[in-house]
């Protein structure tokens, strides 16, 4: 060897020094980069795993309804009558509804904002024992449309009940008997009148059927109800007398529609004597009644005529023959008599002589009968025979 290759290997050994270092260094990056790659390829498997479950979870959540305005739901709103009739039929915006047998019909429509209109198509009806009328509403929001059968500007927002309250009438068949219970011939007989509780007064036929209103609807606490109707007999008239006691006698026309009242006659006796004498006189007695109606008898075997069963009230009493009649009032109220005086020929002859021959005769009477003829001449009213 010679001197010059010592000198290359020490530069050889100087050159691969660096060249080494170089290559171990890139060793080394190689060795670090896959675990790097592997890194940065885990990181986007992690991020869509959980994009993956933030999806599931989503679609696991239950839907939301969606707002009122912008779908409509149904609302009801009950239409019902009192009483409860069957029957009765209503129209909401032209489309008619009919109440079933408890009286009240569900009307549905989707909400809304729009005014409605309801009619009542059936304001009078009738049945066999009963007719009704139309009286007001409950629950129809205006009050100045409660007694209308048409109603305008109703809500359809939230469910509430319209009632529809009617008037009942029923049937009256009276009949009329004395005090005594003896029937009242319907032909004596000119008119009748009552006065219900309200306050009205309505002519009751004296004979046949009439119809009474016999409950009204009546609203309290918020809520319409009907009760029933008293009726109390005014006047019950004959020869234009009213022959019972007003206010006295009361029915209801739906627990009695066959009322029976009682009216009041009685009996009137009469007799006659003669004015000054005293003895008995006069030969017929007229009865003259408010209305004018006359009533006349014959005295009987003892003097006495016996009107019966006359209509209570105030009569003019004469006595005809025998003499100067004097006529009498009598309040009949009762059974009662009364006695009536003749002034004779033989009376006037014997009171009203002149002169002397009054003078002689007067002294003559007995001071009773002197007395009992002045009070004769002063007395009312004097009829001729």
């Amino acid at each position: 060897m010679t001197a010059r290759q010592p000198r290359r290997a020490r530069f050889l050994a100087l050159a691969l020094v660096p060249a080494a270092a170089v290559l171990g260094a890139l060793l080394l990056a190689l060795a670090a980069s896959p675990a790097t790659a592997a890194s940065s390829t885990a990181k986007p498997t992690s991020s869509a795993t959980t994009h993956k479950a933030s999806v599931h979870v989503h679609h696991a959540t239950a839907p939301r309804r969606p707002h009122p305005k912008r779908k409509p739901w149904p609302v009801s709103v009950v239409l019902r009558t009192v009483p409860p009739l069957a029957g009765v039929r209503f129209s909401v915006d032209g489309a008619i509804f009919t109440t079933g047998s408890d009286g009240t019909v569900a009307v549905t429509r989707e909400h809304d904002f729009t005014p409605h209109t309801l009619a009542l198509l059936t304001p009078q009806f009738a049945l066999s024992t009963r007719h009704y009328a139309f009286a007001r509403w409950s629950g129809q929001r205006d009050p100045d449309q409660t007694y209308r059968t048409v109603v305008t500007g109703l809500p359809w927002r939230a469910g509430y009940v319209i009632t529809a309250a009617f008037t009942e009438q029923c049937p009256v068949t009276p009949s009329f008997t004395d005090q005594h219970g003896r029937p009242i011939d319907p032909a004596l007989l000119a008119s009748a009148t009552v006065k219900s509780d309200t306050g009205q007064v309505s002519a009751l036929p004296v004979r046949g059927t009439a119809w009474l209103t016999c409950t009204v609807a009546v609203y309290g606490n918020g809520a319409l109800t009907t009760r029933p109707v008293v009726y109390r007999l005014q006047t019950l008239l004959t020869s234009a007398t009213n022959i019972v006691d007003s206010g006295r006698q009361a029915f209801n026309p739906a627990t009695v529609p066959k009322p029976i009242f009682v009216g009041y006659f009685y009996d009137l006796t009469v007799t006659a004597h003669d004015a000054l004498f005293g003895g008995s006189s006069g030969g017929t007695v007229t009865v003259v009644g408010a209305s004018g109606v006359r009533y006349r008898l014959g005295f009987d075997d003892s003097h006495t005529a016996v009107f019966r069963h006359l209509p209570r009230g105030d009569y003019t009493v004469s006595v005809a023959g025998g003499g100067i009649g004097l006529s009498k009032t009598v309040r009949l109220s009762r059974d009662t008599g009364t006695d009536l005086q003749v002034v004779s020929a033989g009376d006037v002859g014997t009171g009203a002589g002149g002169g002397a021959a009054a003078a002689l005769t007067l002294p003559l009477l007995a001071r009773h009968r002197r007395d009992r003829l002045r009070r004769v001449l002063r007395r009312g009213k004097v009829e001729p025979t």
